[in-house]
């Protein structure tokens, strides 16, 4: 095993080793190379402590700012860690000239936009900070001969300095990102509710399971995703859950994705161009005719600047949030009919808790008294008479809308009179009631109708219906004629046996005899048959930011631009040029969208229109939309694909 910090980081008759420090020994002759090595190691541990166990980033200050109405951008005075653990401090204000910078990077910035190269072509700057020594404080030194005037004096001191830099390509976050993604990950597990957790072999397997891709990469691991996709369905933490994952975390997740730097295998020397702080980057549209930027385009964006708080206020935010107490009192309810509330107190209930009932209610209404004595005085709110019944009564409603007990009605002894068939019926003024085996007297019945001797004549379709006035009745097997059928005219014609379509609501329908895959399209004149065929297809790629940049690579010549809607929302308007007849009989377009499928912030394409504006161009517009929320910063790619009416003739 090698000790940690085998680093050289200087040469001289010894190599200077930031993991060793000067053994002072009686009589030991010190030169050069020993301060040197002294001093590398305690600078080496300085950094080491900031940069383990406090991490890298803003700390004070270094706003990103740009003057209104020009393409001037400031950095404010403060101070940052880099990831080798070395602090920068910038002690007054920056600013650069965009456009200065672009002319003086004409080459590389050409490059970026690729070619051709859209107008305006879209463009991202990182503003970037790192360390840098400078030697000052020149000395005399002992001369030699055959030495210029400039080979006699050496730099005494290293003076602390800085690098503000605009860079095309941001220095990596990957501990940055690690961080939020893993803390996230965690943050979404839901603390254990009262059932059983899973143990810890099983939790740590869910963590493990997230970061494969990472522990054992079949393939390049995603560069910027680090924990894949969220906790399974029922995963739950305790305390003891969350420390075993923060021991994953240090013991086997930290090292793959640390910023190496100092102790470890594959360091990297600090001071390289990794070894950097992203302060901001800025997304703008710049005129790759004369590499001008585009004012109104600028935008500021700070969402991946590490930022290191100081213990004092991640002090005051734990102190901010402490942990619930039990409460010693509960609410009493007083009661019946009370609303819910959801309370103020910052104490949480006790498990056996409970809460007092108010007594029992006294009845009204119908039904009063306490619950042990109830009395019915009331049916569906008409009082009941105090009026004792007899046996055989019945309770029934007076004409003082009261119940009172009357006596029960008796059969009637006589049955009533026989009626005339179509007599007048009659409520009758008896109180008794008719007994159930009670019968009625008939009348005599009618004369029966004789059977007709004779049909009808026969009608003609359209002609009105006869009630007829014949005594006779018709016989159960009697048919009527029926008139010869009309030949059909209009959108049908011919014998209704054998009809055909000939127009479709006046409008005359082409006769080229029909084949699968056809469609009826009118053409002006007539409805025509034909097919659907292709006519154009590509992919839009989006950058998603503040500032949306949008691409098209199409089977025709286009140009693409996006406008947002929303945070969750982005309109798309692709133009589709050299579309032979645009704009004539044939204008009727379909299309369909497939945007590219992303598991943890899924989008989903919905077409809005498809116009032609010209007689050779066709306008693509569709929305893009985040099915979770707001749309997630990067890349994003939609293929599309048009069709067209095509005659089968002609």
């Amino acid at each position: 095993m090698a000790c940690c910090g085998q680093t050289p980081t200087g040469a001289g008759s010894v190599a200077v080793d930031e993991g060793k420090r000067v053994n002072y020994v009686q009589g030991m002759l010190l030169g050069v190379d020993d301060f040197v090595q002294e001093q590398t190691y305690h600078v080496a541990r300085r950094h080491e402590l900031a940069r383990e166990l406090l991490g890298y980033g803003t700390v004070r200050g270094l706003r990103v700012t740009v003057d209104e109405g020009t393409a001037r951008v400031r950095v404010t005075p403060g101070m940052a860690w880099t990831p080798s653990g070395a602090p920068v401090c910038v002690g007054s204000e920056q600013c650069c000239d965009v456009n200065a910078w672009l002319a003086g990077h004409r080459d590389a910035v050409r490059a970026a936009f690729g070619s051709p190269a859209p107008s305006p072509a879209p463009l991202s700057l990182h503003v970037v900070l790192s360390y840098r020594d400078c030697a000052v404080d020149a000395v005399p030194i002992p001369g030699e001969p055959c030495r210029s005037d400039d080979d006699l004096t050496a730099p005494s001191r290293l003076a602390d300095g800085f690098r503000l830099e605009l860079r095309l390509e941001a220095p990596p976050q990957r501990e940055e990102m690690a961080i939020r993604d893993f803390a996230d990950w965690i943050a979404r597990v839901p603390v254990d509710s009262g059932s059983p957790p899973q143990g810890e072999a099983d939790f740590l397997a869910s963590l493990r399971a997230a970061a494969t891709a990472w522990l054992a990469p079949a393939s390049p691991p995603p560069p910027e995703d680090f924990m894949i996709g969220p906790p399974p369905p029922g995963l739950e933490t305790t305390d003891a859950l969350l420390r075993a994952a923060l021991r994953l975390w240090t013991t086997e997740l930290r090292p793959l994705w640390r910023a190496r730097f100092g102790c470890g295998p594959g360091a990297t020397a600090p001071g390289g161009a990794d070894d950097a702080v992203l302060l901001a980057t800025l997304h703008l549209d710049v005129a790759p005719e004369d590499l001008q930027v585009v004012l109104a385009s600028i935008v500021i964006d700070e969402s991946r600047r590490p930022v290191l708080l100081s213990l004092r206020m991640v002090q005051e935010l734990i102190a901010q949030n402490p942990v619930p107490e039990a409460g010693e009192s509960v609410v009493a309810e007083t009661t019946y009919g009370q609303g819910p509330a959801t309370g103020s107190s910052v104490a949480y209930a006790r498990a056996d808790h409970s809460h007092g009932t108010p007594p029992l209610p006294l009845l009204a209404g119908d039904a009063t008294g306490p619950t042990s004595a109830t009395v019915v005085e009331r049916l569906r709110g008409r009082a009941i008479d105090a009026t004792a019944p007899a046996a055989g009564d019945v309770l029934a409603l007076t004409a003082a809308n009261t119940w009172a007990p009357k006596a029960m009605p008796q059969p009637s002894d006589a049955a009533p009179a026989a009626l005339v068939f179509g007599g007048a019926g009659a409520a009758g003024g008896n109180a008794a009631f008719a007994r159930a085996d009670h019968v009625h007297p008939l009348p005599d019945l009618p004369p029966v109708p004789t059977a007709a001797t004779t049909a009808p004549t026969t009608l003609a379709f359209g002609d009105g219906a006869l009630v007829g006035r014949a005594i006779a009745y018709a016989r159960a097997d009697h048919r009527h004629g029926v008139a010869s059928l009309p030949a059909l005219a209009g959108d049908v014609q011919g014998a209704i046996t054998t009809s055909r379509v000939g127009a479709l609501q006046g409008i005359p329908l082409d006769a080229e005899k029909p084949v699968p895959g056809r469609l009826l399209v009118f053409d002006g004149k007539a409805w025509t048959a034909g097919g659907v065929e292709p006519f154009a297809s590509g992919v839009v790629e989006l950058e998603i930011a503040r500032s949306l940049a949008a691409g098209v690579t199409a089977s025709t010549p286009a140009a693409a631009k996006a406008s947002r809607l929303d945070a969750a929302t982005v309109e798309v308007t692709v133009e589709l040029g050299r579309v032979p007849d645009a704009d004539g009989p044939r204008a009727g377009f379909s299309g369909s969208l497939t945007p590219a499928w992303n598991e943890k912030a899924p989008v989903t394409a919905y077409l809005r229109r498809i116009d032609a504006v010209s007689a050779d161009t066709v306008l693509l517009v569709f929305v893009l939309r985040a099915s979770g929320g707001e749309l997630p910063s990067g890349p994003q790619g939609i293929h599309f694909t048009l069709h067209r009416f095509v005659p089968a003739r002609g």
